[in-house]
């Protein structure tokens, strides 16, 4: 409408700048013609006396003035005065100029002048405008500029409501789409200027009606697998609004989970939980930890929170109760045989002491016998210990305090020196210049020792031990790489299980009790870490370990 307006200003702008100078142009081939028809009246006049002149002009509305050789007014003209008059006669005298222009206090006049006897003849007739007299002609003129007007303002208005009408149309289209309405043709002719816009929206309608068709299908789907699976699902976006989910994680969050979007604060009254869900909404990131749920009974829940979309957050909830209850079963199975093999080990090393202070009959058999025994107790013993030492690791709360990593590692090597010379193994050092940690460091010096080990029982003779330490963005990190046997890719998963043995033969030939890298594992999750491993069969391990640093 704006546009309109500004276009009908600009056009009526136009026409009246273009009236005003038709105006003009034609008053000025108006005093041309009347200029030509003085000048050809006084070529009449040139053969004739003075008399006859002054009546003819009389007869033909002219006046006639006679200036004397001496520029002396010799007739008089009504309304015209000698003073009036004489400077177009000197111009007339000194240029020649024949047509002039005679300004006087009534009405100008236009004259032609000629010589005649030595006087300077004036012919004089009324100058007279297009517009005059006034009234008559600009009625005209202005009764022909509000017609043209007044017709331009009925085609603008004719071609605005027209506009108005397509565009109405087209707008309610637009409405119809965005509603998911049955859209209405707004059956626009082809000559109509948003015919082809109208096409436009009508293959719009076509091709959004077919998304939504698909997008509800593929939302039935979702619904239907979300209502099968036995793991919790919550579906939250960018805000954290939930907008969806199933049947399972209302019962494992023991509470009923409204249909609208709503806070997820509303169903979740687990503190950690919470948490994990704020760290993920707030990092934009991945998030996995296992909550205790203690409402009317206690379940542990692995909780994984993962962002499907750029607007769509994921909370999986898997129980994971039973698990761990059976992991717990094996830890105490695992507890009450290493308290059973204590007796058995306290007699073998008593017997072993006897024989050693002199009550040996056959040397060669007795040696043989005492070493079998020796040997026998110190496997027994290790067990025990690492036995003992993963149940720790398990139930134990992290002590934190701080100390600084080169320090604590140095004071380890001493101990396993003499492992280290037996297989003439070379061990490099990188450690960061005393960064400090805050861990527990009983459990921390635990993991070190066991890793090394782990390095020079798997080593070749005269391999080679790297131990790595650096401080990193997710925390500090240990690396102890060592160029022995390596592992096989299908053996890599398991290489943390309890008396897992990649080779039962070499393990039992290296005193190993298949629970050393256990042990690591579970103290590493226990601090809140992450442990990794690379390695190839025949080039060697790497074992990564990361600490948070708080």
């Amino acid at each position: 409408m704006k546009q309109i307006r500004h276009l009908g200003e600009l056009i009526l702008g136009v026409i009246i700048v273009g009236v005003t100078m038709i105006i003009l142009f034609l008053n000025q081939s108006y005093l041309a013609s009347q200029k030509r028809d003085l000048s050809d009246k006084a070529q009449l006049f040139q053969g004739q006396t003075l008399t006859q002149m002054m009546a003819q002009a009389k007869q033909t509305n002219c006046q006639v003035l006679v200036f004397n050789r001496k520029n002396q007014l010799v007739t008089s003209a009504a309304g015209v005065t000698a003073r009036e008059a004489l400077p177009a006669v000197l111009r007339y005298q000194t240029t020649g100029k024949k047509q002039a222009v005679v300004q006087t206090r009534q009405q100008d006049r236009l004259a032609y002048l000629m010589t005649k006897r030595d006087q300077t003849i004036l012919l004089l007739q009324p100058k007279q405008n297009l517009w005059e007299p006034f009234w008559p002609h600009a009625a005209y003129i202005i009764g022909v500029t509000l017609g043209m007007i007044g017709l331009i303002i009925l085609v603008l208005l004719g071609h605005h409501l027209a506009v108005e009408r397509s565009l109405k149309r087209l707008k309610q289209q637009l409405q119809q789409i965005r509603h998911s309405e049955k859209m209405a043709p707004a059956l626009l002719k082809p000559t109509d200027r948003y015919f082809d816009l109208e096409q436009q929206i009508v293959q719009v309608n076509d091709v959004v009606g077919q998304a939504k068709r698909q997008e509800l299908k593929r939302q039935t789907d979702f619904n239907q697998l979300l209502t099968q699976l036995t793991v919790g699902v919550l579906l939250l976006d960018r805000t954290g609004l939930v907008v969806n989910s199933n049947l399972a994680s209302a019962q494992l969050l023991e509470t009923k989970i409204i249909s609208r979007p709503h806070p997820y604060v509303n169903d979740i009254q687990n503190y950690h939980l919470s948490r994990l869900i704020k760290r993920a909404l707030r990092d934009r990131e991945a998030q996995h930890q296992e909550v205790t749920l203690t409402l009317t009974k206690e379940q542990i829940v692995d909780v994984h929170v993962v962002w499907l979309t750029a607007d769509r957050l994921a909370v999986l909830l898997y129980d994971v109760t039973e698990i761990k209850q059976i992991q717990q079963m094996q830890l105490d199975f695992v507890s009450n045989v290493s308290h059973e093999l204590k007796t058995p080990v306290t007699a073998i090393t008593g017997f072993t002491e006897t024989l050693l202070a002199g009550a040996q009959n056959d040397p060669k058999d007795r040696q043989a016998f005492l070493q079998i025994i020796a040997t026998e107790s110190q496997r027994l013993t290790s067990l025990i210990q690492d036995i003992i030492a993963l149940a720790r690791g398990e139930q134990r709360q992290p002590k934190l305090t701080t100390f600084d990593v080169p320090t604590l590692i140095e004071q380890l090597l001493p101990a396993l020196q003499p492992q280290i010379d037996a297989k003439k193994i070379q061990l490099k050092l990188d450690l960061m210049a005393a960064p400090t940690l805050k861990t527990d460091v009983n459990q921390f010096e635990q993991i070190v020792k066991n890793l090394l080990v782990n390095a020079i029982n798997y080593n070749r003779i005269g391999g080679q031990i790297t131990l790595t330490s650096r401080l990193i963005s997710a925390g500090w990190q240990l690396k102890v790489c060592d160029t022995g046997v390596g592992i096989a890719s299908a053996d890599q998963a398991r290489i943390f299980e309890r008396f897992y043995r990649v080779d039962k033969t070499r393990s039992r030939d290296t005193g190993g009790t298949g629970l050393g890298l256990a042990i690591v594992a579970a103290l590493v999750t226990g601090l809140g870490g992450t442990i990794k491993l690379q390695s190839q069969l025949g080039v060697g391990s790497c074992f990564t370990v990361v600490l948070p640093n708080e």
